[in-house]
């Protein structure tokens, strides 16, 4: 159950990315692009990604630093401006952005100490714990 609760949202994000491909008319070039059709490719292709990314390590955000860096290569494939130079620098900022983000909780446990007695703790004291001398 664990891992379809992680599977389903990389394959909801897959078929609307297909979707989008599929029924959205390609421009010819990035400068004919609207934003909607830029926008409707983008962000399920990063959702998929994200959600790709979050099977394996179960932090969303720690997923989102690596879905974006995977898009920025892609998005410099794409323009034909990937070297090596560039891939280098995106996948170290990549690789710190993911080493230095701190993997802590929104809602932290509130650390309340316990009330009951220890084993050791002699009972017949309490019965003199609220009298009045």
């Amino acid at each position: 159950m664990k891992i379809l609760k992680r599977l389903l949202p990389v394959l909801i994000s897959l078929a609307v990315l297909l979707y989008v491909i599929y029924f959205t008319e390609p421009p010819s070039s990035w400068v004919e692009a609207s934003t909607f059709q830029i926008l409707s490719f983008f962000i399920p292709l990063l959702c998929f990604l994200t959600f790709l990314a979050n099977i394996f390590i179960g932090y969303l955000p720690k997923s989102f630093i690596l879905g974006l860096g995977g898009m920025l290569l892609i998005v410099l494939k794409s323009i034909n401006a990937l070297n090596i130079f560039l891939t280098a620098a995106v996948v170290l900022l990549t690789l710190v952005s993911f080493r230095f983000y701190q993997s802590s909780r929104l809602i932290r446990e509130p650390r309340i100490p316990s009330l009951r007695l220890s084993k050791s703790f002699d009972r017949s004291k309490l019965k003199h714990l609220g009298a009045r001398r």
